[in-house]
């Protein structure tokens, strides 16, 4: 094994052994929904199945929310009260 080429050809004969052992996410995905749909399964196992296959799906992802940035309402606001003392100012100068 402390040869480049022996540990090569040693990696090569096992890859279809360690390919096949990995199981892929649809597999993954039908063994946990056959637990989650097993009535025999403790519920304890059948709730954590369905937990499980939820995070494999995402479902627990952070939701992403876009924080809205204040100047734009503080110029609103800003506009309104000049819209709000314009015919304050008016008045007053009429009295």
């Amino acid at each position: 094994m402390t040869k480049p080429d022996i540990a090569a050809r040693v990696a090569d004969l096992r890859m279809p052994h360690t390919a096949s052992a990995a199981l892929t996410k649809a597999r993954k995905h039908e063994l946990l929904m056959q637990i989650a749909e097993n009535p025999q399964a403790p519920l304890t196992a059948r709730i954590s199945a369905m937990a499980e296959d939820s995070k494999l799906a995402g479902h627990y992802a952070p939701e992403k929310h876009e924080i809205d940035d204040a100047s734009a309402r503080i110029k609103s606001a800003r506009e309104r009260a000049l819209d709000i003392a314009s015919p304050l100012n008016l008045l007053a100068k009429k009295i």
